[in-house]
């Protein structure tokens, strides 16, 4: 291991919790019952993202390898974005034609939702609003109650490998569902990780810190 070589360093996640910040915004970290607070659009979370990974993607191109040479990955921290949208419907490439009409549907009836290309509105109190969205997969409903982390993360400090990736995030969040479910129970947490687990491949394998992507 090259301790001294970025790709091998610890990698620390920076947290924007959008949510915190506007419970206290909103006076007292007290949520309102009646008004968008604390809740973030769909489409201002992600011109967010968009605007971090731009970042992302210029500091990169100003390493000597853009991004491609051997140990390097990108000079900016990684991110993970904590959120709870109003109602919203977000439609993937893949989505059904049927699922759409259902939803295209609803929006021409008295107070459906509201469809748009991911601008920064919202669907009203309780109206979920319906957004196309460039990522793969169908549709998927977010809202009140459901907490969304998107992780901006540059693989580079972790594996190349996307299904090693996607299995570490259901780890993250079998782990900190179970965290909160014993928390709510008054029962003590399960014992910690090792500190290098989420670095590990699914055989237990080291992970390589070479390529990857923002």
């Amino acid at each position: 291991e090259t301790s001294g070589s970025p790709a091998h360093r610890a990698p620390r996640v920076r947290l924007l919790d959008l949510l915190k910040e506007k419970e206290e915004k909103a006076g007292e970290g007290v949520r309102p019952e009646s008004s968008q607070l604390p809740y973030t659009p769909y489409g201002e979370a992600w011109a967010l993202q968009r605007a971090l990974v731009a970042e992302r993607v210029e500091a990169l191109g100003g390493l000597p390898g853009r991004g491609q040479g051997e140990g390097e990955c990108c000079p900016l921290e990684d991110v993970a974005i904590l959120v709870e949208h109003p109602p919203v419907f977000t439609l993937g490439t893949a989505t059904d034609p049927d699922h759409l009409k259902g939803l295209l549907s609803a929006a021409a009836a008295p107070g459906g939702a509201t469809i748009h290309g991911g601008g920064q509105g919202g669907g009203g109190q309780g109206v979920p609003e319906v957004v196309r969205v460039d990522r793969g997969g169908e549709a998927t409903w977010h809202g009140p109650g459901q907490l969304v982390l998107y992780p901006l993360l540059d693989l580079r400090r972790y594996r190349r490998d996307v299904h090693w990736y996607l299995r570490a995030l259901e780890e993250v969040g079998i782990r900190a569902g179970t965290r909160a479910l014993l928390q709510a129970l008054g029962e003590p947490p399960p014992p910690s990780a090792p500190a290098d687990a989420a670095a590990r491949g699914p055989n237990g394998d080291k992970a390589g810190g070479k390529a990857g992507g923002t």
